[in-house]
C-alpha cells in the first residue's frame, strides 16, 4: 500500500457526539491485496478524516475505495464506508 496524507481545512463539524473544531485530513493513495493465489485486486483508495484536538481523536472519517479483482476477471470493486464519533466524553486526569 502507498499512500499519502496531507492536513486541508480547519472546519466545524458535527457529528452526533456534537459540534467540534477539527483538522480536515485527506489521505489518497493505491493498495493491493494478493489474498488469491497468484491473482488478488489492486485499486485506488481516498480516505478523509476530522481530527478534533478537543476530543483528542478523529471524529469523523469517510473511506472509498475502487478497484479491479484480477482473479474474478477484472470485475470491478466498490467500498464505501462514513464513521462518525456518536458519544464523548473526557475522563478527568
Amino acid at each position: 500500500q502507498d499512500f499519502h496524507a496531507k492536513v486541508v481545512a480547519q472546519e466545524r463539524i458535527t457529528t452526533p457526539a456534537g459540534e467540534f473544531d477539527a483538522y480536515k485530513v485527506e489521505l489518497s493513495g493505491f493498495w493491493r491485496n494478493e489474498a488469491e493465489i497468484g491473482h488478488g485486486a489492486i485499486g485506488r483508495q481516498y480516505e478523509t478524516y476530522w481530527y478534533a484536538p478537543a476530543a483528542k481523536r478523529f471524529v469523523r472519517r469517510e473511506i472509498k475505495s475502487y478497484g479491479v479483482s484480477i482473479a474474478k476477471m477484472y470485475s470491478a470493486t466498490n467500498y464505501s464506508r462514513v464513521d462518525e464519533l456518536t458519544k464523548f466524553h473526557l475522563s478527568p486526569r
